[in-house]
């Protein structure tokens, strides 16, 4: 595989599961590895890995990261991200629980 990058430009890394997106990632990384060849890297590399950050706290506390609820903001928030017909599943809504310590909760009610 050759990958020439320009500098300046941003790149993003996509593909199906298991086609090697994460591989591509850690070579240029340096993370990996190699069996032969190599990977050069002029400059600095910023990485942000795809992970989700969930709040033991309800559905809307995470929307708001901790700012102020400001209605007509937030209710264009959540249909910007197509959440509305989620909300009409949960039982409370945007006031549902949600993270570790509610799955926990719901698995033992199980």
């Amino acid at each position: 595989m050759n990958l020439n990058v320009e500098e300046g430009k941003l790149y993003a890394v996509v593909g199906q599961v298991g086609s090697g997106k994460s591989s591509v990632i850690s070579a240029i990384l340096g993370e990996m590895e190699k069996i032969h060849g190599n990977v050069k890297v002029k400059g600095s590399i910023a990485y942000v890995s795809q992970e989700a950050w969930i709040q033991n706290l309800t559905l809307r506390d995470n929307i708001l990261f901790g700012n102020r609820y400001v209605e007509h903001k937030y209710n264009k928030i959540l249909k910007s991200c197509a959440l509305l017909p989620d909300l009409k599943v949960l039982s409370a809504g945007d006031m549902t629980e949600i993270g570790e310590k509610a799955r926990l909760v719901l698995e033992r009610t199980i």
